[in-house]
């Protein structure tokens, strides 16, 4: 039983597959049974020689460069409506964050405004802590945010 599963095995991969053989026909067509257009368009390649491919190629940096911009163009947009977004949100939220700054150690400092007294958190993979509690008056909250 096994000897003749591997024999079907054998024969099958040794047998032409249905592209091979399809190519095998086209390969046996006389150029004359071949679709006019076709023709049309291999004599004008002829003519227009090395030619083609170059502007093909410079079509193709040409359009992947226009696809980069666009990603490029879109992250930049992207950004700039979450900043926008986040600034209208601390315009009208009782807390808001005043600045932040990234620390080296993946941790990040906050201060933060919530009902007329400022925080000082700290942000890390270990948790949140609150550093330093303090009054905010007026002038200093607008010259952070």
């Amino acid at each position: 039983m096994i000897n003749t599963w591997m024999k079907l095995c054998l024969v099958f991969l040794t047998s032409l597959s249905p592209l091979q053989l399809m190519a095998q026909g086209d390969q046996e067509k006389a150029p004359s049974q071949l679709d006019p257009t076709f023709l049309e368009e291999l004599e004008k390649s002829e003519k227009e020689g090395g030619d083609r491919f170059t502007k093909e190629l410079l079509n193709m940096l040409f359009m992947l460069g226009l696809i980069v911009g666009l990603m490029v163009l879109t992250a930049w947009v992207l950004r700039k409506m979450m900043n926008t977004r986040l600034q209208q949100i601390n315009v009208t939220s009782k807390i808001k964050v005043l600045d932040q700054r990234t620390l080296p150690s993946k941790a990040t400092l906050y201060v933060i405004e919530i009902e007329g007294k400022g925080l000082i958190i700290a942000d890390s993979t270990h948790g949140v802590t609150c550093l330093a509690e303090y009054p905010l008056d007026e002038t200093s909250g607008q010259n952070l945010g």
